[in-house]
């Protein structure tokens, strides 16, 4: 499903539940965002989740590699955390390159 600037470059529920069909097995996440930046808030996390529920054919695979370089106030949190239930359906992805600057 499509992003924009409208949006904060960020998957809205309403959007979400119009994309999954029955063939839908996943969803992919990068939050926060390369290159936008845009990171989901625990409400917005909540809100993707309760669409999730509906769908318990798909899962969902978090790019989490910037989960360390957010600003302000700001609180990660990954959809499994805000929704317990979808811990099962969630393949996280991470690493130390980014946060850590470990590359090579």
């Amino acid at each position: 499903a499509d992003t924009s600037i409208d949006n904060g470059f960020k998957l809205t529920p309403e959007v979400l539940e119009k994309a999954i069909t029955p063939k839908t097995k996943w969803l992919l996440m990068n939050s926060p965002s390369n290159p936008s930046g845009a990171a989901y808030t625990e409400a917005e996390l909540r809100a993707l989740a309760d669409v999730l529920l509906k769908h318990p054919h798909v899962w969902t695979l978090t790019d989490d590699m910037y989960e360390h370089l957010t600003y302000g106030d700001f609180v990660f949190k990954t959809i499994a955390e805000v929704e317990p239930s979808l811990y099962e359906r969630t393949l996280t992805m991470n690493g130390v390159s980014k946060a850590y600057a470990m590359t090579g």
